[in-house]
C-alpha cells in the first residue's frame, strides 16, 4: 500500500513538472498556445541574436592575455555568424506574418532548442577556457558575458521553458560551480550569485509558463461562454455565422454546405401546460438527439426560442437528403420525458444549400425558413406529423 502511495505521489510530480515544462499542454489550448509562442519568437528572436552576436564581439575585444586564433577568432566568429544569420532568418520569418501551420512552428523550436544548447555550450567551452587561461579580472568578466548571452536568451524565449531550462542547465553549471570553488573569495560570492539568479530564471520560467496557460485557458472559457448556448451546450447564433464565414472564407476546402432548420411543433403549448423546467428539459433532449443524429455535422446551432440549425456537407443527392430529414424529423417527434412524464411534440425541416440557393448566410437562412413554414403546413394530428 505504501509503495503504490509513493508511485502515486511520484507519477503526480512527474504529471505536474511535463506540464510546467511545457510537455503535456491540453489538446484545446495547444493551437493557440503556439501562435502566441511563435509570436513572441518572431518579435524578440532577431534582437536576442544580435544581442548575441555583440555580446561575443565585445568578449573577444576584452579577453586579455596574448592573442589567440580560439579566443578572438574562431569563437567569437561562430557566435557572430550564427547570430547575424539566425537573426535574418527570424526577422524574415516576422516579415511573412504570423500565422504559421503547427508541424512548421514545432520544426522552428526544434532548431531554436538545437542552436540554444549548442551556443551554449560553446559559450560555456569559451568562458571556462577564458577563466582558467587569463588574470583574475577576465575570470569574472567571461562568465558575466556568458551569463549576459543566456540571460537574453531566457527573455527571449521565457514562455518555451524546455528550451530555457536546457540553455541554462548547459551553459551556466560549469562557469558557475567553477567560480564558487574558486579561492578568491569576491569571485566566489560572485558565482554563487550566478547560480541563485539562474535558478530564479529557471522558476521564472515555469511561473511564466504557467501563467500563460492559464490565461489562455481563462481565454477559452470566455470564448465559449460567448459563443455557446448556455442551456443546450450547442453553438449560438454567433459561433454559428463564424463557422459559415471561415468556411467560405477557408482556401483549399470546398465551401458547399447545406443548412436545415429545425423548429419544434408545439413546444409552446408543452411549454406553457408542463412549465418552463419541461421546456428546457425537452430543448436539451433535443440537443442531445440532434448530436446523436448528426455526428459528422460541421456545427449544430441553437439560434432561437425552439428553432435549431444544422450545417452539414453538401448533399448532392436531393432524395437522400430529403431522407434525412424525414429520419431527423421522426426522431425529433418521438416521446420527451421529463419528471416521470411523457410530452409529444413534432419538428418542421427545412434545407437550402449553398451550391444551390447562393452563399450568403442571411439568403440562405430566409430560404430554408420558407422551406420550413411550408413543411409546417403539413396535416398535424395531435400534435404529430403524419
Amino acid at each position: 500500500m505504501a509503495e503504490g502511495s509513493i508511485k502515486l505521489r511520484h507519477e503526480g510530480w512527474l504529471t505536474r513538472l511535463r506540464a510546467r515544462m511545457g510537455f503535456d499542454v491540453p489538446e484545446h489550448l495547444e493551437s493557440s498556445l503556439l501562435q502566441l509562442q511563435y509570436e513572441q519568437l518572431g518579435a524578440r528572436a532577431p534582437f536576442v541574436y544580435l544581442a548575441v552576436a555583440t555580446v561575443a564581439f565585445a568578449a573577444a575585444s576584452g579577453d586579455g592575455g596574448p592573442f589567440s586564433w580560439l579566443y578572438h577568432i574562431a569563437l567569437p566568429g561562430f557566435f557572430l555568424m550564427m547570430g547575424t544569420a539566425r537573426g535574418i532568418v527570424w526577422y524574415r520569418r516576422r516579415k511573412r506574418g504570423h500565422q504559421v501551420a503547427t508541424e512548421s512552428f514545432k520544426r522552428h523550436t526544434r532548431n531554436a532548442v538545437f542552436f540554444a544548447i549548442l551556443s551554449s555550450l560553446v559559450g560555456a567551452f569559451w568562458t571556462m577556457e577564458a577563466y582558467y587561461a587569463t588574470v583574475a579580472a577576465r575570470q569574472v568578466l567571461a562568465p558575466i558575458f556568458l551569463f549576459m548571452i543566456i540571460f537574453a536568451g531566457t527573455i527571449c524565449v521565457i514562455n518555451l521553458p524546455w528550451i530555457v531550462i536546457p540553455t541554462v542547465i548547459t551553459g551556466l553549471t560549469w562557469p558557475t560551480m567553477a567560480m564558487i570553488a574558486s579561492d578568491d573569495t569576491s569571485i566566489r560570492s560572485l558565482g554563487l550569485c550566478f547560480g541563485i539568479i539562474a535558478v530564479m530564471m529557471v522558476f521564472l520560467t515555469l511561473r511564466q509558463f504557467s501563467d500563460t496557460i492559464a490565461s489562455l485557458q481563462l481565454r477559452a472559457d470566455l470564448r465559449k461562454l460567448a459563443e455557446t448556448d448556455a442551456l443546450t451546450g450547442l453553438a449560438n447564433r454567433r459561433a454559428f455565422e463564424q463557422k459559415y464565414d471561415d468556411i467560405i472564407r477557408g482556401e483549399g476546402n470546398d465551401p458547399s454546405v447545406d443548412l436545415v432548420m429545425i423548429d419544434l411543433d408545439g413546444f409552446k403549448k408543452a411549454n406553457d401546460e408542463y412549465g418552463h423546467a419541461a421546456g428546457d428539459a425537452i430543448l436539451r433532449q433535443v440537443s442531445d438527439r440532434l448530436q446523436i443524429l448528426c455526428p459528422d455535422a460541421i456545427c449544430i446551432s441553437r439560434i432561437g426560442g425552439d428553432e435549431f440549425v444544422l450545417m452539414q456537407n453538401h448533399v448532392s443527392n436531393e432524395e437522400f437528403g430529403l431522407e434525412e430529414d424525414a429520419a431527423m424529423r421522426k426522431a425529433l417527434s418521438l416521446p420527451y420525458i421529463y419528471d416521470g412524464r411523457t410530452i409529444t411534440i413534432g419538428a418542421s425541416l427545412g434545407r437550402a444549400s449553398n451550391a444551390k440557393h447562393g452563399t450568403d448566410l442571411q439568403q440562405l437562412l430566409k430560404f430554408a425558413d420558407r422551406r420550413l413554414y411550408r413543411d409546417k403546413n403539413r396535416d398535424i394530428s395531435s400534435g404529430i406529423k403524419l
